[in-house]
Formats: C-alpha cells, sequence, structure tokens
C-alpha cells in the first residue's frame, strides 16, 4: 500500500530511542505520526487523534501491553493494532493475538522494510474490511428499502384484492370463479341468492350446479374470449329456472394459474314474457 499522508500511526512504546526511529522513518515513508510513553496516554491519543494503526509495546509500566490492548478493543475494535516488544515468549504472542492484535513483530527490528511490510499489510486489510462494512451496510439499507416497497406492493395488492372481493359481492349477478382444476375460489352473494347454496356447500357434493352444466361451458376454459350459453338449472327448492351464462377464460402469463368466470343471470321471468309476447302477436296474426 502507497503511504498516505492523512494516515496516522499511534506508537505506544516505554523506549524514547525506539519510538524516535519508528517516527523518523515512518514519516519519511508519509505516515503521520504521534508518540506515547504510556498505555494510559496512548488510550488518550487512540479516543483524541483516532489513528489508522497503533504499534504496542509489551513490556511498559502500568498498565502493560495486554491491558492496554484489551482497553484498545474495547473502545476501539476497528483500530488494527501490531504488538512490537522484546520479549519473545509464546504465551506472550498467543495471549497477543488472542486479544486482538492483528500481527506480532519481535525487538530490536533490525531491518525496519519488515515494519513497513506489516503495516501494509494491516492497513490493507483494516482497508478491505472497511469497505465490506460499508457495502454491507448498503446492502442492508437496500434490502430495507426493498422490503419496505414488497409490504407497500402487497398492502394495495391486498386493498386492490378486498375492493374486488366487495365488487364481487356486491354485484348483482352471480359471479363464480373457478381455477383450472374445476375447484371454487369465488361463490358471491348473488350466487347464493340465485341458487341457494352456500359457498362452503357449493364446494362440496351437495351441490349439483358443476356436475349439471353443459360440456360446451366446461370447454370455454381453455378458450379465449367472452362467451355466452343458456341452460335450464335447479336451485336449491328444486325450482327450475332458465340462465344467460357468460364464461371467460382467465390467464396468468408465464405461470399455471388461471381459471375461469361465470356471469349467471335468471332469465326465467324473461322467458316467459318473451313466450306469451310471441304467442299473443301469433294470435293477432290470426285475426
Amino acid at each position: 500500500m502507497t503511504p498516505n499522508p492523512l494516515l496516522t500511526i499511534l506508537t505506544i512504546d516505554d523506549e524514547p530511542l525506539v519510538r524516535k526511529s519508528f517516527r523518523l522513518y515512518l514519516e519519511e515513508l508519509g505516515y503521520r505520526v504521534i508518540e506515547a510513553e504510556t498505555g494510559s496516554k496512548g488510550l488518550e491519543l487512540a479516543s483524541t487523534e483516532q489513528p489508522d494503526l497503533i504499534l504496542l509495546d509489551l513490556r511498559m509500566p502500568e498498565p502493560d501491553g495486554i491491558q492496554t490492548l484489551k482497553q484498545l478493543k474495547m473502545e476501539h475494535a476497528e483500530i488494527p493494532v501490531i504488538i512490537i516488544s522484546g520479549t519473545g515468549e509464546t504465551r506472550d504472542v498467543v495471549e497477543a493475538l488472542r486479544q486482538g492484535a492483528w500481527d506480532y513483530l519481535t525487538k530490536p527490528i533490525t531491518n525496519l522494510t519488515v515494519l513497513a511490510h506489516a503495516i501494509d499489510k494491516a492497513l490493507e486489510r483494516a482497508q478491505l474490511l472497511s469497505e465490506n462494512l460499508a457495502y454491507q451496510s448498503s446492502l442492508e439499507v437496500k434490502v430495507k428499502k426493498r422490503t419496505a416497497e414488497l409490504e407497500e406492493a402487497c398492502r394495495q395488492l391486498d386493498t386492490s384484492n378486498q375492493t374486488l372481493e366487495a365488487l364481487f359481492q356486491a354485484a348483482p349477478l352471480a359471479i363464480i370463479l373457478l381455477d383450472t382444476q374445476r375447484h371454487l375460489t369465488l361463490w358471491n352473494r348473488g350466487a347464493v341468492q340465485l341458487f341457494g347454496w352456500g359457498a362452503a356447500e357449493a364446494e362440496g357434493s351437495a351441490c349439483p350446479l358443476f356436475t349439471n352444466l353443459d360440456k360446451n361451458i366446461w370447454s370455454a376454459i381453455s378458450r379465449p374470449g367472452l362467451h355466452n350459453h343458456e341452460q335450464v338449472l335447479y336451485n336449491r327448492d328444486g325450482s327450475k329456472q332458465t340462465l344467460k351464462i357468460s364464461t371467460a377464460a382467465l390467464y396468468a402469463p408465464h405461470s399455471n394459474a388461471g381459471g375461469m368466470i361465470m356471469l349467471l343471470e335468471d332469465v326465467t321471468e324473461m322467458m316467459k314474457l318473451q313466450t306469451e309476447a310471441d304467442r299473443a302477436n301469433r294470435l293477432a296474426s290470426l285475426g
């Protein structure tokens, strides 16, 4: 990673010569370097300066490096910390990494390019984590927005369905909706008044309507367009009624959904009046 003069590195070490050597080297690379000789001072600078990376010594007066590291991870978990210490004991390395250190270098560092390489790796990793966090946050915002849009669409659809249901129920004609398997999906109040069976009864074998329908009517379930039929059917009390039946196939593109809508009108009285009118006309023509 190319050093950025805006990037700040905090060095926490009780040895002045170590801090000075790190500062001179890192400033030459283009970093801004701030120093702390104690853990408490380092914690203070971490809060006020918000450094991009921290170099931390383990062997320091109270608080020591491990205690300082714990506090740093509690207050500034996103800042990468590289441990640089003269102790090379395995337990110190394991404990430092367990507490959240990103890397561990052993003093003395005779080749400072090793330090520069460790800093580059830590900053690159921090940048990737930051970008990933920003992407996740952006994704969460998009998901919330899309979820809200879908909920609103569902609410509007539910409102539309309720409106259609109310219109179907209030219609003066009998309206029946069937799916492609001839299962009843809507039986409005007009159908109840016309035939005498409720919707629950019409779905079962108690209502003979669907078994008595003309085959031509059933064939309309697979034919586009509006089709008109006329058939004599019986209602629940056995009364014969002449019905005008209009059917239209329902299609749902790219799916197997669909079915048929049926509009039924009782024209029994109209047919009687028509018959009587025809008879009267014939008698009048005979003188």
